[in-house]
């Protein structure tokens, strides 16, 4: 778990998130979906939030930048 960027920077736009493990479902099985993400979240826009269709667990990898690039 990530606890911040360096000087107390937030994240304004995220490239990409990749799953690093299979995602399960709250029953244990082996699902295929995909989220979608909010940025500059929560009180100093300081977190990331990852929406899935269902309650998900599993490793993924989330590029995030500090800029929004044209």
């Amino acid at each position: 778990m990530i606890q911040g960027l360096p000087f107390q920077g937030w994240a304004k736009s995220v490239l990409s998130v990749v799953n690093e493990s299979a995602m399960f479902n709250g029953s244990g099985q082996r699902i295929d979906a995909t989220p979608y993400v909010q940025a500059e979240q929560g009180g100093s826009k300081r977190q990331l939030r990852l929406q899935w269709s269902q309650p998900t667990r599993g490793s993924v990898s989330v590029y995030a930048r500090m800029d929004r690039p044209q």
